[in-house]
């Protein structure tokens, strides 16, 4: 006979099996348009990769079977604000929002024409990495 105690030791030890380490790791540049090229890893494994260009409000990653991931961009990446990731695995679905690890803006038109054009790197680790 199994007790109660042995059962919600087994329950609580699949519920801590069920959590995902994520990490988000790559650059967003925006001036002209916008293009991403950002790697999700889930538990060691790279599940999906953003690579988006053109004058886009989001931006769809390529995903593995079961796994879907779509990056917002409703803000305005000169200011270096943070890059949101809706997440969903067959363990869960997750939203994180991952700040820049660096932002660095120039005049990329040139001369006197304002023109800002930025590049942000952004990197983080996610529920219990």
């Amino acid at each position: 006979m199994v007790s109660s105690k042995s059962l919600l030791l087994f329950g609580l030890g699949l519920f801590a099996g069920v959590q995902a380490c994520i990490v988000v790791d790559g650059m967003v540049s925006d001036g002209l348009s916008t293009q991403f090229e950002v790697d999700l890893t889930d538990d060691g494994t790279k599940t999906c990769t953003f690579t988006c260009s053109g004058a886009i409000d989001d931006c769809t990653g390529d995903c593995n079977h079961g796994y879907s991931a779509k990056a917002k961009t409703g803000y305005d990446f000169n200011t270096g604000g943070p890059l949101v990731i809706d997440y969903s695995t067959p363990h869960g679905d997750y939203s994180v929002s991952v700040e820049n690890t660096s932002h660095d803006c120039m005049n990329c038109c040139g001369g006197t024409i304002p023109c800002t054009c930025c590049q942000n790197k952004y990197g983080g680790s996610f529920f219990g990495c």
